[in-house]
Order: C-alpha cells, then structure tokens, then sequence
C-alpha cells in the first residue's frame, strides 16, 4: 500500500496564471459570498461551518479557499488485489457551474493498495 499526496500550490498557481475564467470567477463569487446571508441555504457558502470561517474573517479573502474532498477507487487489471484511490479536491468558492468540470478538480492524492484505504489517512494530510 502506498499514498501519494500531490502538490496543491501548483495546480492552483496554474489555474491563476492559465485561466481567465478561473479568477474572474472567483472574484465574482467573492461578493455573492459577502452578501450571503439570508437564512436560506442555497449553497455551501450558506453553511454554518463556512459562515463561522467568514465571520472570523478567513473567507473573506480573495484566494483563502475551501474545499470539498472527493474519494472513490477504481481497481487496476480488473484484479480485486489491486486498486487505486484518487482524491480530488473540488473548490467550493467557484460557482456551482464550474465546480466540477474536470479542470477544476484538484487531484492531490493517490492510494495505491489491495484494500480500500482508512479515510483518516485522506484527510490527514490536509490539515
């Protein structure tokens, strides 16, 4: 068994310096966030968590981002001895539209084994 944690800071400096769309839209969603605060969870910048995270100021920064983590194996060789976990991270300050388009998932982890994975091992790392 093997796990493979794969660098953030670049995949997302490349979506930055790539990607008009990217930044544009966070920068949009930014003031949706700010101003989200009806009540009405419509989103998971509605959520309790998040609204603690704004109010101690964390989320109001352009580029402090949350994330949503994503975990699913695939087994190699069409052998049950042998599958591979990837995670990806799913940007929660895009707009929902963009969220999961492939080129904006961050892969940021791979588990190689024979057994499915302990998930404290997934979210370890990321703390």
């Amino acid at each position: 068994m093997q796990f493979m944690e794969l660098p953030l800071e670049k995949q997302l400096q490349a979506l930055v310096k790539d990607d008009p769309l990217f930044y544009s839209s966070l920068v949009r969603n930014l003031s949706k966030r700010m101003g989200s605060n009806s009540g009405i969870l419509s989103d998971v910048y509605d959520g309790v968590v998040y609204r603690d995270l704004f109010d101690k100021g964390y989320s109001t920064q352009l580029l402090n981002l949350t994330f949503a983590v994503n975990i699913d194996g695939v087994e190699l060789f069409k052998s049950p001895q042998k599958s591979v976990w990837p995670i990806y991270l799913r940007i929660n300050e895009l707009p929902p539209r963009l969220r999961n388009l492939r080129k904006y998932l961050l892969l940021c982890g791979l588990w190689c084994g024979c057994d499915k994975p302990p998930m404290h091992w997934f979210i370890k790392p990321f703390y």
